[in-house]
């Protein structure tokens, strides 16, 4: 036998002992007991701090676990022995809480505004986990924050409170002094008075057809408005608050009356500036939030149509094939080249047409110009309508209104801008049997047309595709070839606007022939990607154009059977019947003409090949920017001086 002793000099154990049989090994454990309070580590509102929110919960916490003890914690008013607001005894209350090293209360009512509160503890309230108390205090404080009393205020309506014009499609949207939040109580919209017959009627805590977003309220009827009808709009008290609780008074007397017809046209504007929030609405049936205006200099244009809201609602144009038949695309531009189109069934380089659609190597599009398979922008024309449509969303260059849209190279305009009506004939109908959904063409000749042209146009349009044009830079009352088909054939003509939504002095109008598909969009001194890698500021209804090309790609990516649950009519429709009307103010016209300055193409000049331009009456247009490129590069217009008319960029 033998024996082992050990022992802590702390006293912790006593020395182990062998029985008097010497077969059992004895430990007399002595446990050293925790005679050490807690202490306070912490407090939540930090001691002493100010502008405390009135409905804040009170933390304290430990350096050990602690649990309930027996005793008071008490909130005072003005001082450790001031008037006691609430009392929590720790052994019995619910509203205090232990969980681990924190004790949290939690008043039964909100405290007052800038008051100040003292928090005191009795020893003994708190307890370690060994028992041991907690000294208590009677030192903490804070005061509270001023408490907002006033009630929002409406500071504008949408339709105008009185207005006439309103159109019959119209969200009905109230703004406040101050952000808001659904309260309790119905929002009704009332025929002839305040309380004439109820038209819709939403419950606040309920409906689905009330946004509340900031400081605006956005009421999207579930029907179209009537025409040359009188409304009302009434909000009981208490339906809005704001977000200190305080209710909205309510309104009775806030009322508009639509216009006379479906939708207001005139004949500079069409049906006015594109829409992107108010085109998905109508198409969905959905209320679509109100984004934040991006804050880019070159934005503007986004910004004006508002396809940030789309983006927002997580519309991008994602699936969508949209071809731009124009100079071709640099399709190896760092803002285009994982949009653009490829098609997967040819094999590059063989010389064989592997998917027997007509055209050999056609991986990235095709060049009717060149007839090759390499349809790669030769002017920067159709590169910088690409990105307009399609510009990636790196955080780096321009973003497109469809960001997530594919673009499939169409080149059928030399490097000077111009080509064929027979060339620009083929290429439409290569992008409907190789499945574009949207076609873009920026592009005419004002007076001219071409059967072949005008028949490859109606082929999309019979298969479903959105045809969208640019209505030409003559400043004329009409708009140039193809354009000018939207008025009998179909597809969507576009003007173009500034900054201010101010029709610009080179776009052709609307005409006389209406109403038919055409709008106006963006389309002076708009900075978009440009051959060769680089950015390029341009104008001309050639921008204004892919901007509605991009919108009808959010539309079109709004829904995931569009072929079959929305009609091609209906589609068009969408995009230009809700698009705002511009009122004087918006036909002034840009000051000044068609200049080089604006780095503007234009339908009345031919290329000369020298750096200038000339007309058919032989007048001279210089046409450089500050780099002293041409940076006006026009086709031959003249149809007598051609054998198969030529069309060139607008």
């Amino acid at each position: 036998m033998f024996g082992i002793c050990s022992g802590f000099a702390d006293g912790g154990f006593s020395p182990a002992q062998w029985s008097s049989d010497g077969d059992i090994f004895e430990a007399a454990v002595k446990i050293s007991r925790d005679s050490v309070a807690p202490r306070l580590t912490a407090f939540s509102p930090a001691d002493g701090m100010s502008n405390v929110a009135v409905g804040t919960n009170i933390t304290m916490t430990f350096n050990e676990s602690v649990k309930a003890g027996s005793g008071l914690i008490q909130i005072r008013i003005g001082s450790s022995s001031g008037v006691v607001v609430e009392s929590f005894n720790t052994a019995s209350s619910d509203r205090v809480t232990f969980l681990g090293t924190k004790l949290t209360i939690d008043p039964v009512n909100n405290l007052s505004g800038y008051t100040r509160y003292f928090v005191t503890v009795a020893k003994g309230a708190v307890v370690d986990l060994a028992g041991n108390s907690y000294a208590g205090t009677a030192s903490y404080d804070f005061r509270t924050s001023n408490v907002d009393t006033s009630a929002p205020v409406v500071t504008r309506f949408s339709p105008a409170d009185g207005s006439t014009n309103a159109s019959v499609g119209a969200n009905i949207t109230l703004t406040f002094n101050e952000t808001i939040k659904a309260g309790a109580g119905l929002v009704e919209i009332h025929t002839g008075s305040a309380d004439g017959a109820i038209f819709e009627s939403f419950d606040v805590s309920t409906s689905d057809r009330l946004l509340f977003s900031g400081s605006t309220l956005k009421i999207d009827p579930l029907h179209d408005l009537d025409n040359a009808t009188q409304y009302f709009v009434t909000l009981d008290q208490g339906t809005v608050t704001d977000l200190s609780g305080n209710k909205y008074a309510g309104t009775a007397t806030y009322d508009f009356r639509t216009i006379t017809s479906g939708a207001i046209w005139n004949t500079v504007t069409g049906y006015g500036l594109l829409n992107v929030d108010a085109m998905l609405e109508k198409a969905t049936n959905k209320v679509i939030a109100d984004a934040s205006p991006l804050a880019g200099s070159n934005d503007w244009g986004l910004n004006n149509i508002q396809a940030p809201d789309a983006w927002q609602a997580g519309y991008t144009g994602k699936g969508v094939i949209v071809a731009v038949v124009d100079t071709g695309v640099d399709y190896t531009h760092s803002d285009l080249g994982s949009n653009i189109w490829i098609n997967k069934l040819e094999i590059a380089g063989n010389g064989l047409d592997d998917d027997g659609n007509g055209y050999i190597d056609d991986i990235y599009g095709y060049d009717f110009v060149n007839k090759d398979g390499y349809a790669l922008d030769d002017n920067g024309h159709g590169t910088h309508v690409s990105g307009i449509i399609a510009g990636l969303n790196n955080g780096s260059g321009v973003t497109g209104v469809a960001y997530d849209a594919t673009i499939m190279p169409v080149k059928v305009l030399n490097s000077s801008g111009s080509g064929s009506f027979s060339g620009v004939a083929a290429g439409v109908m290569y992008a409907v049997n190789n499945g574009a959904n949207i076609i873009s063409m920026s592009l005419g000749a004002f007076g001219a047309s071409s059967p072949d042209l005008s028949s490859a146009i109606t082929y999309a349009i019979n298969h479903g595709v959105i045809v969208c044009m640019a209505s030409g830079n003559d400043n004329r009352t009409s708009p140039t070839y193809p354009a000018v088909l939207a008025e009998t054939v179909g597809g969507v003509a576009v003007g173009a606007v500034n900054s201010s939504n101010v029709v610009a002095s080179f776009s052709n109008d609307a005409g006389a022939n209406g109403p038919y598909d055409y709008v106006v969009a963006p389309g002076v001194n708009v900075y978009s990607t440009y051959k060769g890698g680089i950015y390029k500021v341009l104008s001309g209804t050639s921008m204004a154009t892919p901007y509605v090309s991009g919108a009808a790609a959010l539309l079109l990516s709004a829904h995931d059977d569009y072929a079959s649950a929305w009609s091609l009519e209906q589609l068009e429709n969408f995009l230009t019947t809700t698009a705002q009307p511009l009122g004087s103010a918006g036909i002034l016209g840009v000051t000044g003409s068609v200049s080089t300055s604006q780095s503007l193409s234009t339908d009345s000049l031919y290329h000369s090949g020298n750096g200038s331009t000339s007309s058919a009456s032989g007048e001279a247009f210089v046409g450089y920017g500050d780099d002293s490129e041409p940076v006006v590069l026009i086709g031959v217009v003249s149809p007598e001086y051609a054998t198969d008319m030529e069309v060139h960029i607008v």
